[in-house]
């Protein structure tokens, strides 16, 4: 029997444990049609695909799962796949199954951890995508045997040191005609403007101050953040995104003032072109104001809140000490107000932060955390009326619903979610994106989210410690599909840069585009080389807004060959290609596993 815990791995993840388990099968027909699952709080409904597209027929589930109506049904996922599904041991049935459609129970479900898992295979994606571009671009052995290690035993450290390790190789082979920045984009998705963090040698800042230049040659805003030993950090804001690939930035100096500010700070104010956020004397989020062209609107009907409760619905009556209040940044990147809160014997201490190109409002938040049975929540009431919240979940979204109609709708006070929840009326919404939290919940027209536990059972001492993580909130227009899947994927990916100097001699170009889908609906999720071949690689996406249609990949190489396969890699099918891109239709939520070889 193979126990997963769905609720917190990556879709990406549960693909590499079935991985795993049919190594050595070449085809479908080969691998256990039957997939037995240990008793966890709730199944995913993008799971019938994913089982589906890893070759099982057919689905266990234990006796425990007797809140279903049915012994046997054809489980229908969000994309429309069925699977066979069964309570207890296998047997035959007829063809004449009930179905049930989308997610099965998550009653009682309390997402607790897990952050460190999902850190780690993030970090494991940027260590294959840049190890394949690596491989790809200059010849470099793909470390495909640590690689594999790190996906049966996640360790973010090691995952990050094999991405540096391909970002420095990349970085020094690429032709640059003064000192640069190469900046690299992780991820396909929209990005219209982004900012980056780089860190510069000392001796970069002789005279005047430091000028970042656009392949156009235009100067890009930039704030200076801090000293890093000998090192100078700067923030950077860089209008026109590449796709997933690389880009070059120029340096120089000028003696000339910065540019205005278009975000700033003042006392307990923080405003750009797209929001202004105001706090209260306990820097919680009293006024979320979203601009739009056709005026302003308030996103919030009360204050967005911090709020502890004795590990049960009650919330406790006592409040957090504001120990600090200041600003902190003024632009002309970001603008940030802190807030320090003392809370028993623990500490909570966040940065408000704006960007100058989002109406993302981030809250990085370090918690010394010495409480027990103590549950931390940050409650989001919004300006909508919806019935329904809608999550991601991998390979798709969820909705769920934000009343108590039933007892199964009252039960899960708590269900998971991965990079974002959201709530949205017809032209607008609010999300809440977060980089290392998955449970949430939505009653009402409040969205919340649980940043911590620190239950006694079955360890004492959980979420005892120091913590760091950032969540935000996302005032948007029209729904999730408009602004939160790539605000999400922004959060969760910043784009990365490396100092450069002056290379003329080096073989590669100062800009690349490795592989770029041109709908917006689709999300490349995985690049990688293929389990069997060392000259070919794989290329997972899905749609991810619902929508179907055609699409082309783009490739910065020419192909030799292309096929479709299951997520497993087996039972390729050639697909058509035209030198260096690659039409395919799609349908919702649908997952798409193409092997790619390029040619010589």
């Amino acid at each position: 029997m193979i126990s997963l815990h769905f609720p917190l791995l990556s879709g990406e993840g549960l693909i590499r444990r079935m991985l795993r388990e049919n190594s050595g099968t070449r085809s479908a027909e080969n691998a256990a049609q039957a997939l037995s699952l240990a008793a966890i709080p709730g199944y995913m409904a993008s799971l019938p695909q994913l089982l589906k597209s890893c070759g099982q027929q057919v689905l266990l589930l234990p006796q425990s799962a007797d809140l279903l109506p049915h012994p046997a049904f054809r489980w229908r996922g969000i994309d429309g796949t069925e699977l066979l599904t069964q309570i207890g041991e296998r047997r035959d049935t007829d063809t004449n199954l009930p179905r049930w459609s989308g997610e099965l129970p998550l009653e009682m479900l309390e997402m607790q951890g897990g952050g460190s898992l999902m850190t780690a295979e993030r970090a494991l994606r940027g260590a294959e995508l840049f190890s394949t571009m690596a491989s790809v671009q200059l010849g470099i052995a793909y470390p495909k045997a640590t690689l594999d290690r790190l996906w049966r035993e996640p360790s973010e450290g090691d995952a990050l040191a094999l991405q540096e390790n391909a970002l420095a190789e990349i970085s020094k082979n690429i032709a640059t005609p003064t000192d640069s920045v190469i900046v690299f984009n992780p991820t396909d998705t929209l990005r219209p403007g982004d900012a980056f963090c780089v860190r510069l040698p000392g001796d970069q800042v002789r005279k005047g101050r430091v000028l970042f230049n656009d392949a156009e040659g235009e100067p890009l805003s930039s704030q200076f953040l801090r000293m890093v030993g000998k090192e100078r950090e700067y923030l950077v804001l860089l209008l026109d995104v590449e796709p997933l690939g690389y880009q070059s930035i120029g340096l120089g100096r000028t003696d000339a003032p910065a540019d205005e500010s278009t975000v700033t700070a003042e006392e307990n104010i923080l405003e750009n072109d797209f929001v202004r956020v105001t706090l209260d004397t306990h820097g919680e989020i009293a006024s979320l104001l979203h601009k739009t062209e056709d005026g302003e609107r308030e996103s919030l009907t009360a204050t967005a809140r911090l709020v502890a409760y004795e590990d049960k619905p009650s919330p406790l009556s006592e409040e957090a000490e504001v120990t600090r209040f200041e600003v902190l940044e003024n632009g002309p990147v970001r603008a940030t107000i802190l807030v320090e809160r003392r809370f028993r014997s623990s500490t909570v201490t966040q940065r408000i932060q704006l960007w100058a190109h989002s109406a993302r409002v981030e809250i990085a938040t370090e918690l010394d955390w010495h409480e027990h049975q103590v549950l931390l929540k940050a409650h989001v009431p919004a300006t909508v009326l919806a019935s329904r919240a809608t999550y991601e979940i991998p390979f798709g979204a969820i909705e769920r619903p934000t009343h108590t109609n039933t007892s199964w709708d009252a039960a899960t006070f708590e269900v998971s979610g991965h990079k974002w929840a959201d709530l949205s009326e017809g032209d607008f919404g609010v999300s809440i994106l977060s980089d290392t939290k998955y449970g949430f919940d939505a009653r009402e027209n409040t969205l919340s989210i649980t940043l911590l536990k620190s239950s006694i059972y079955p360890d004492p001492d959980a979420d005892q410690g120091h913590h760091h993580f950032t969540y935000a909130i996302l005032p948007h227009t029209g729904d999730w599909r408009n602004e939160t899947v790539d605000e999400a994927h922004a959060l969760n990916y910043p784009l990365l840069a490396r100092f450069a100097p002056k290379n003329l001699k080096a073989p590669l170009l100062p800009t690349y585009d490795f592989v770029s889908v041109d709908d917006q609906g689709l999300i490349i999720e995985t690049i990688k080389r293929t389990e069997s071949e060392e000259n070919a690689l794989v290329v997972r996406l899905y749609e991810a807004l619902q929508t179907r249609g055609e699409a082309t990949l783009t490739f910065g190489f020419k192909i030799a060959e292309a096929y479709e396969t299951n997520s497993l890699e087996q039972d390729p099918m050639p697909v058509p290609f035209k030198g260096n891109t690659l039409t395919f239709p799609y349908r919702p939520f649908e997952i798409k596993t193409f092997v790619v070889k390029p040619a010589k």
